[in-house]
Parts: structure tokens; sequence; C-alpha cells
């Protein structure tokens, strides 16, 4: 256990302690009587006392000192090993770092290497994501935007658009790649579908942990999706008529004329196109976030 302790001291740890024992054993061999020593030897002073020391700390032992008790002899043979196991503990301590200066260096390549590989990836995989990020653009300004005021050649996203523009969600959708049979809302749920499958992708294919932002952002765009989906009954309406009137153009009035809060209550028919106001307002700060970040990846 005390070794454990000492291996994991930094170098410095063990270059001290060896460095701090010479004076020490100076000091107590100061201190041993005359008979101590051979008869040549010559232990006057502190600092004759340090040179040996020195001496036997190397091990180098020139032999002009020479302990002739056993205590003195006990002292030269510790002072001696504890040299020894001071600057072993010096060395392991300091190969120990330079291993783990070195395994760190290895592993922070390989992680970028890892990271390279999966932006790599994130950027193939949103040259696919991007074209359909720019149709639900479309779909996003088409269902936001009344019939009288849209203009494909000039789009604008309106992030602080009204319950009312979308009125004409019912209505032929005016995109000139779009199917002529092809509704405002249909379109939309399309488009949406196809980048939900999309994301869905990305998340199972790349490794996100190194994006975070992106993860969390496509997480929830997912959630959001799901929890605010009411396209079977929105697209349901095409089916039903309310008395002799159909259920599409009754819906597209009522929201034109909508004045009251935007509330859900049991049983209220307008809590699906509540939702559907709320889920494109979440679309529209997806795709800004969304782009802002691939931005950021691409630069």
């Amino acid at each position: 256990m005390v070794m454990r302790y000492l291996n994991n001291k930094s170098p410095l740890f063990g270059g001290i302690l060896y460095f701090l024992i010479i004076p020490v054993f100076a000091t107590v061999f100061l201190f041993l009587p005359t008979e101590t020593w051979s008869a040549n030897s010559d232990l006057e002073n502190w600092w004759d006392c340090l040179y040996f020391s020195m001496v036997t700390i190397t091990t180098l032992g020139f032999g002009d000192i020479a302990p002739i008790t056993t205590l003195g002899r006990l002292l030269v043979a510790i002072e001696t090993v504890s040299g020894v196991l001071f600057i072993g503990l010096f060395l392991n301590a300091l190969s120990l770092q330079q291993s783990k200066i070195i395994s760190e260096e290895e592993k922070k390549k390989h992680e970028e290497n890892i990271r390279e590989k999966e932006r790599a990836k994130l950027l193939r995989h949103y040259k696919l994501i991007e074209p359909i990020i720019n149709e639900f653009i479309i779909a996003i300004y088409e269902i936001t935007t009344p019939l009288s005021n849209r203009n494909f050649a000039k789009i604008i996203i309106n992030e602080n658009f009204h319950f009312n523009d979308m009125s004409d969600l019912y209505y032929q959708s005016l995109k000139l790649a779009s199917n002529p049979t092809k509704t405002v809302i249909h379109n939309y749920y399309e488009v949406q579908n196809k980048l939900c499958h999309n994301i869905e992708r990305l998340l199972l294919e790349i490794d996100l942990s190194y994006w975070k932002n992106i993860e969390i952002a496509c997480l929830n765009f997912l959630q959001k999706c799901n929890e605010l989906d009411y396209s079977d009954s929105i697209l349901g309406n095409f089916k039903i008529k309310l008395g002799n009137q159909k259920a599409i153009d009754y819906y597209s009035a009522v929201i034109k004329k909508y004045t009251g809060k935007l509330q859900y209550r049991q049983s209220n028919t307008m809590n699906q196109f509540i939702a559907l106001y709320e889920l494109i307002k979440y679309n529209i700060r997806f795709i800004e976030e969304i782009r802002q970040d691939f931005d950021k990846i691409k630069a």
C-alpha cells in the first residue's frame, strides 16, 4: 500500500525526498562518535559529512571514509538503500508520467481521427438533408402565407405569422414542382415526414456525441413532430361534411376569421389546427438552428 501510494506521486516528490535525505544523514553522521569511522577518515565538520552523505547515497563509495561500527554501517546502508529507492521512485514516476502523456496524446489523436470521420459522414448526410430542408421551407411558406400573398420567386419565412395566415391550407399547392392535385397541407406533411425519416437516419448512423447541440435539436424535432401530430384528423377532414358544407371549407373559413385565444379545450375541433400552428412555429426555429449548426461545422 505504501509503495502504491509512493508510485502515484509525481517525479518531483521522489526527487525532493532523494535530495532531502542527503543533508539529513549528513547531520546524523556529524553527531556520531569519532570511533564510528576508520582511523584515516576525516569528518571534522558538517561539510565533510555532507560530502560523505552525497558519496554514500550515490553509491560511489570512494573509500576515503568508511564506517567501522555496527551503527555506522547500518546508517550508511540505510542511506544507500534509501537513495536507490528514491531515485527509483523518481525514475518510475517520470516514466509513468511520460507514458501517460504519450497515451493521452495518442488517445486525443485517435479521438480526433474518429471525430473527423464522423464529421465527413455528417456532412454527407447533410447533403441529402439540405434539399429536403429547402423543400420544407417552401412548404412552410405556402401553408403560412395566404394564397393572395404568395410569391415563390421571393420566399421569406415569417416566424411571426398569424394563425389566420393558415386559412388556405386546404387549397391546391401552387408550387410548380408539386403535383397539381396535391393540397398545401398534403405537401407540408409529405415533406415533414421525409425530413423526419432522414433525421432519424442521421441520429442512427452518426455519432452525434461530438455535436450535442445537433443531437438535442434533432431529438426535440422528432419528439415535437410526434407530440403535435394531428395529421390523421387534419387530413381526414377531406372526407367529412358538416351539414351541407365540406369540412375543409368550414375550417378554412373559421381559421381565416378566428379571433379567440389559441388554447386547447376539451372536444374543441380547433385543437388540431392550434397544434399545427405550434408545430410550424417550432419547425421554423429548428430549421434556423440546424442550418446555423451545420454552417459552423462546414466552416
